[in-house]
């Protein structure tokens, strides 16, 4: 893990890091975001929730965009803090309100953790069924 000296206190940047790194680098966080922009061609987003699972696995913080399956598995305020997608000063103002307030950064940890396994596992059936119908 390589962390850069002139970029702000507490960033971590990596590039083309082997898969198998990966969980060492989110155990470091306090916080993991996971933004999301809407497709440029108008068609509906659609993307897997795995990372969000993840995310609440690890027992991080999230902040998330507003949208598609993580807006269905997430709730605003209460497991993550959910920001416009797309818009960086709403996650800028998120991940500052997080690190600014262990407290509140604690209470989603624990409300995350409390998602009940039955939610998790509707939302990968659900995922499952939309990729098989995209595949017909």
């Amino acid at each position: 893990m390589k962390i850069q000296s002139d970029l702000p206190q507490g960033c971590i940047e990596e590039e083309d890091s082997p898969f198998s790194e990966i969980p060492e680098y989110l155990s470091v966080c306090d916080i993991l975001l996971s933004p999301q922009v809407q497709n440029s061609d108008g068609t509906e987003f659609f993307g897997s929730p795995t990372k969000i699972f993840e995310y609440m696995a690890m027992g991080k913080a999230i902040i998330s965009s507003n949208m598609a399956q993580m807006a269905e598995i997430l709730e605003d305020r209460k497991t993550a803090i959910l920001v416009k997608p797309a818009d960086i000063d709403d996650m800028k103002d998120a991940m500052i309100e997080l690190i600014e307030n262990k407290n509140l950064r604690e209470e989603k940890i624990k409300d995350a953790l409390g998602v009940e396994l039955s939610h998790m596992i509707e939302a990968i059936e659900k995922d499952e069924d939309e990729l098989n119908l995209k595949g017909d």
